[in-house]
């Protein structure tokens, strides 16, 4: 199924598809007659991607970004690769959640939701990535339950023009510039689709976080006592 999505993705001039018949089993889905009723001609320019979205214009939501896939290099070495999150993902993500400190979960979510049930957890990984970036970021080479290092995620306003930065590093990576690189890659996506300011709110006493937001051009713009409030003018130009 996945392969035919990418299909009509790829060729949106297919108007119409016949497959008949299609058998089930416990393990398997065969299709024993296929044929294309309708190729329709349209010009390729009205289904091009509009900047600053990442849907098609012939499909209703856009589909898995696979182009914001990245291998990087920690500064000790370790490559790491950081993805577009997947429905599928929540296993990992509940694992992650289960592993961080007390400090770390209340700095990222100002509470404690290391248990956080299945729905919000299918909401959090199950996204429209037109209104919501989110990756995960884990080792190269080892398998995402037991290498997923951190989580990021681009909020958008209902204006669609400004977002909400936020960044989650598992504890035994932080202090070691993953969250500068990831804070960089988050920067490059926004830019490419065009949003015009980032803001983050984040804990006083998150000094790390805080001190790299500054470094990477947010300015403070509201204090509310335990909270500080950063924000980013994409349409400066870069640093």
């Amino acid at each position: 199924m996945v392969r035919f999505s990418q299909l009509i993705i790829d060729i949106p001039e297919i108007d119409e598809i016949d497959i008949n018949p299609v058998l089930f089993s416990d393990s398997n889905i065969v299709a024993l007659d296929a044929s294309m009723l309708h190729i329709a001609e349209i010009e390729p320019t009205e289904h091009k991607i509009i900047r600053g979205d990442l849907c098609p214009s012939h499909l209703s939501i856009p589909p898995y970004p696979a182009q914001y896939c990245k291998e990087m290099i920690a500064t000790d070495g370790t490559p790491v690769l950081v993805r577009p999150i997947r429905a599928e993902d929540e296993p990992i993500l509940y694992q992650l959640l289960k592993s961080l400190s007390d400090e770390s979960v209340y700095s990222r979510f100002c509470s404690l939701p290391k248990d956080m049930p299945h729905e919000k957890l299918v909401r959090f990984c199950q996204i429209d990535y037109d209104r919501e970036i989110a990756f995960v970021a884990s080792i190269r080479g080892e398998s995402d339950a037991e290498g997923l290092i951190g989580e990021l995620r681009i909020s958008k306003l209902p204006n669609l023009e400004s977002a909400e930065l936020s960044i989650l590093v598992s504890d035994q990576w932080q202090g070691k510039g993953i969250g500068n690189m990831l804070m960089d890659y988050c920067l490059d996506i926004a830019r490419e689709v065009e949003l015009k300011s980032l803001w983050m709110e984040i804990l006083k006493e998150n000094r790390r976080m805080i001190k790299c937001g500054l470094k990477c051009g947010f300015r403070q713009a509201h204090d509310d006592g335990d909270m500080v409030k950063v924000v980013l003018d994409l349409a400066q130009p870069a640093g």
